[in-house]
């Protein structure tokens, strides 16, 4: 992460170049990119829109979040996400509908 990173919802760009040079560190195992966004999420029950927090990766194994491993193979597809049914109610009953609607949720 770039150094002026203050907060994860606003992060500075840092170079790809400066991701490669830290591969030289002995320490550093590897470096991918994580992308992260503020997109406008809209509430599936009662339609009510709110700022979301997005992370994505490029490469399975990049986050180590809990009930994120089993969902690996599925989320290398299009137009996929796996969204936390720990999130604020706000965002909706998303795991109840998931549920509901046959996708899987944790």
């Amino acid at each position: 992460m770039h150094p002026l990173t203050t907060a994860s919802f606003r992060p500075e760009r840092l170079p790809r170049v400066r991701a490669q040079q830290a591969l030289a560190l002995p320490e550093v195992d590897r470096a991918v990119p994580v992308y992260l966004a503020l997109p406008t999420w809209r509430n599936p029950v009662d339609g009510s829109r709110r700022m979301i927090q997005l992370i994505g990766g490029s490469a399975a194994g990049v986050m180590d979040f809990p009930g994120l491993a089993p969902l690996a193979d599925a989320l290398k597809r299009a137009d996929t996400a796996a969204f936390d049914g720990l999130s604020r109610p706000e965002f909706g009953s998303v795991a109840r509908l998931l549920a509901e609607q046959g996708g899987r949720s944790r």
